[in-house]
């Protein structure tokens, strides 16, 4: 394993995120009790921010090349500028330095193509969005078409990312004011929308969107861990059984179905009893791995004409591996839901899942109104799933 070095701090609100997930992706490769090698410099992002404003991009790049080379001296490997923006003194970091920069734009510019999309908006500073260094590497590099908000938006982007974000504040009337540029975005012909903020998955993700997000600091931190592994393979170690869904209401672990829906629940002021009635009177599905539950699908159904798939749930821990169709399949080709006139649920997110399983937007209906808050997002399948 290669040694990384982190050039972070701008802001240290999107630095936290790159250490959990470079050391989650190690992890999930190597097993056991791995983590990764990595050394990390930190700059105080009041000097970068002063720079930025007055537009001394030579002295930034001074600055932060410093900064490089003294992370190369302690034995860093490979170079991780854990910022967007900042990517516009690259050629002045490499130029300081003998080790490579993983360019934060390249792992986001080859997920995109590898989901067979081309026409890109592009979130960020207003720096990223209007200078010609990122959207320049996503054309030449990846072949991107890159779209960005009006002026306005754009203005009240770059004032949401250093007055809120940079600061730790996350607010929901700013979730609703990107929420209404990602729309635009899609309008004007976007497939996906790039992240191009290492901050903006603070405040938004997939279901903020019609249409997929692609989070720059995410990919990038995988990509820097895959970098620094290489070849290195996974220690032997037993391999987990195949994930298995069992309807057996007795072998349900209630601490894992509680913990999903005891939330919402509480949060409504019904009482545990209510919970527990709800579950006995669905049709539940346990994913179990390795004799332990890690997930659960619940059906309300009359077993005649109508069933309302109202959870699909994964422990974090297993996110990332499929999980979700496997319950979806089992939900599907249960024999007591075929055939029935109307299958329906209410989600704030997931939508691409459902749409595979034939699920197209509906408004929501009166009947869920007991059930979900109306602004919930709902879907209709006529016959099964």
């Amino acid at each position: 394993m290669k040694l990384l070095g982190l050039l972070g701090g701008m802001s240290a609100e999107s630095t936290v995120p790159y250490y959990r997930d470079i050391n989650a992706r190690v992890a999930e490769r190597l097993g056991g009790l791995h983590s990764a090698k990595l050394v990390l410099w930190s700059v105080d992002f009041q000097e970068i921010e002063i720079l930025q404003r007055a537009g001394d991009w030579a002295a930034a790049g001074q600055l932060l090349a410093a900064a490089a080379a003294a992370l190369e001296r302690a034995g860093a490997e490979i170079l991780i500028l854990c910022t967007n923006t900042m990517h516009i003194v690259a050629p002045a970091i490499e130029a300081a330095v003998r080790i490579p920069l993983l360019h934060i734009a390249d792992p986001t510019g080859e997920a995109i193509r590898s989901a067979g999309l081309s026409t890109v908006g592009l979130l960020g500073t207003r720096f990223t969005m209007e200078q010609e260094f990122y959207r320049d590497r996503l054309l030449d590099r990846h072949g991107l078409r890159v779209l960005t908000p009006p002026a306005d938006e754009r203005e009240l982007l770059h004032r949401v990312i250093f007055d809120e974000l940079c600061r730790g504040k996350v607010l929901a009337e700013s979730r609703a004011e990107l929420r209404r540029v990602i729309a635009g975005l899609v309008a004007a012909g976007a497939e996906a929308v790039i992240l191009g903020c290492t901050e903006l998955a603070l405040l938004v993700g997939a279901a903020d969107a019609e249409v997929p997000l692609f989070d720059t600091a995410r990919l990038h931190a995988f990509a820097a861990a895959d970098l620094a592994l290489g070849e290195v393979e996974a220690e032997e170690a037993p391999r987990p059984a195949s994930p298995v869904v069992d309807c057996d209401p007795a072998r349900l672990d209630r601490a894992v179905v509680h913990s999903f829906l005891a939330a919402s629940y509480w949060a409504r002021g019904l009482p545990l009893a209510v919970m527990e009635r709800s579950i006995r009177n669905s049709v539940c599905f346990g994913l179990y791995e390795d004799e332990r539950q890690i997930g659960f699908a619940r059906v309300i159904t009359d077993r005649a004409t109508f069933a309302y798939l109202a959870d699909v749930f994964v422990l974090d821990s297993h996110r990332g591996r499929g999980l979700g169709r496997v319950l979806m399949d089992a939900v599907a080709s249960h024999p007591e839901l075929q055939g029935l006139r109307r299958f329906m649920l209410a989600t704030r997110d997931a939508h691409g899942l459902y749409a595979k399983y034939g699920f197209t937007p509906l408004a929501t209906p009166a009947s869920f109104m007991e059930l979900h808050d109306p602004t919930v997002y709902a879907a209709t399948g006529d016959g099964p799933v």
